[in-house]
């Protein structure tokens, strides 16, 4: 929604209060309606997230100074071209089509995935598709507009195998946390002795000869493969 009336004494404010955080003087009347004339076709909300941004900027180069319209527009267009929100034909790709497969995705893309699901599921991709790419293409611009960072959650399917894979490529993306994603996989199953295995075998049956054979039969599988953290007797 474009600057408002009522807007104007609220965005002096925010002007004043960033030319005091940078230690300028406060804004005239004159350079508070250029300010006005070139960001009056903005929402003010973005304009306050977009003020945030440029503060926040760890580059003293960009953020080290009072910004103009120019650079208020540069902190909106920045935000918007790295957010990392995938386009909408990668962000359908991405999406899970069954209940089997393991996928990192964002709120919109959930959201938008959910729009299709009945037709999904009805076997119309290609009208999935599209009703997907519109809904998806209207979140982002909503979050975009509002300025809002790009959040990432793990929707983990049916297929064991695959849920590793979707986590390890998230966290190469940087889209979770290796603790984070580490704490969603099942913990690996303690070593296993090869002595306690030849015991075991030993004591399943109280006939001699029948435990020298199982016994054999476990020494020779661990010569052919030893699993990872087994130790020798």
């Amino acid at each position: 929604m474009p600057l408002t009336p009522k807007d104007r004494p609220r965005l002096f404010a925010e002007l004043n209060a960033l030319a005091a955080y940078y230690n300028r003087p406060p804004l005239s009347a004159e350079v508070f309606a250029m300010y006005w004339d070139d960001l009056s076709d903005l929402d003010l909300e973005i304009i306050r997230h977009a003020l945030r941004a440029h503060r926040n900027n760890p580059n003293t180069k960009v953020g080290g100074f009072m910004p103009t319209a120019s650079h208020i527009r540069a902190a909106i267009s920045g935000f918007a071209e790295n957010d990392g929100r995938p386009g909408p034909e990668e962000a359908w790709a991405l999406v899970p089509k069954d209940e089997e497969t393991s996928v990192v995705m964002t709120e919109e893309m959930a959201a938008a995935a959910g729009a299709a699901r009945p037709l999904i599921e009805g076997g119309d991709l290609v009208a999935a598709r599209m009703t997907f790419r519109e809904v998806y293409s209207r979140l982002v611009e909503e979050s975009r507009r509002a300025m809002c960072p790009a959040h990432w959650f793990p929707s983990l399917g049916t297929r064991q195998e695959g849920q590793r894979a979707a986590l390890d490529a998230a966290v190469a993306a940087r889209r979770l946390t290796r603790d984070f994603a580490d704490q969603l996989l099942p913990a690996p199953a303690p070593p296993v002795s090869a002595t306690a295995l030849l015991e075991a075998a030993a004591s399943s049956t109280t006939d001699p000869v029948v435990a020298r054979e199982r016994i054999d039969t476990v020494r020779k599988l661990l010569a052919m493969r030893k699993q990872p953290g087994e130790v020798d007797e």
